[in-house]
């Protein structure tokens, strides 16, 4: 167990530790070869993950809402975007994401600041999703359906190709949650 009591340092340094070591156990499995060393799999605590938003980043509003907890294994796999409802715990989405073994990038799609659907914030939203490229799949705990609903009709109706969409209660564990989600990106290829 790791704590900032223990490591005498504050709260933000330990999540970074706590980051970076998630970061290394995930992606270890995925890139170790044969001839992995020891210090190749210790550098990647170097650094924390890459949460560069792929795509096109678009007005300031849509780059604020989309935020990349996983990079794909490569350009054009596609993308499952995590829609948080208010009041979902970040942590909740955060281990799906990291439960989530597929090639895919995990983006995570904020809660709206803006009212309703039609305000330029959430076209922005749209145009972001549209340009991540590869199949899109919508995934989010009870609180987010809606939103997510919502999100695939824009999607369809703007001409985009239709998402899939994946909802599950705030019980499902994140293992689960993510095992269903790779299957359904499997089945819209």
């Amino acid at each position: 167990m790791l704590t900032a009591t223990c490591l005498g340092t504050g709260l933000a340094q330990a999540e970074d530790l706590l980051t970076r070591t998630a970061h290394a156990l995930r992606e270890l499995p995925r890139t170790a070869t044969h001839a992995t060393t020891v210090g190749g799999a210790l550098a990647l605590l170097a650094a924390p993950p890459d949460r560069t938003p792929r795509g096109r980043p678009g007005p300031r509003r849509a780059a604020a809402a989309l935020t990349e907890l996983r990079p794909a294994a490569r350009p054009g796999t596609g993308t499952v975007c995590l829609v948080r409802a208010p009041g979902t715990p970040l942590s909740a989405l955060t281990r799906v994401a990291y439960a989530y073994r597929g090639p895919e990038a995990v983006v995570l799609l904020r809660p709206p600041p803006y009212a309703d659907a039609s305000a330029p914030a959430a076209d922005a939203v749209l145009a972001a999703l549209t340009d991540l490229g590869g199949p899109l799949v919508l995934g989010a705990f009870c609180g987010g359906g809606e939103r997510a609903h919502a999100l695939a009709g824009q999607l369809v109706a703007a001409g985009s190709r239709p998402p899939g969409v994946v909802l599950t209660g705030t019980a499902t564990p994140a293992g689960t949650f993510a095992h269903t989600l790779e299957a359904v990106v499997r089945r819209i290829r």
